[in-house]
């Protein structure tokens, strides 16, 4: 489901956030809390600053 080379997605309109397994659980982590901050930007309409 993950390409590019991606971590993890977050899908607003599907209410879906997914987080590929092959990562240190540390780093699970982190992506995981990376892509909730994203659903949370689009949920309250909030102004992202610059992309990574």
């Amino acid at each position: 489901m993950i390409v590019s080379g991606a971590m993890g997605f977050c899908s607003v309109d599907a209410q879906l956030i997914v987080v590929a397994e092959d990562q240190a659980n540390d780093a699970m982590q982190d992506t995981f809390l990376h892509e909730v901050m994203h659903a949370l930007t689009a949920a309250f309409d909030l102004k992202e600053k610059d992309k990574e």
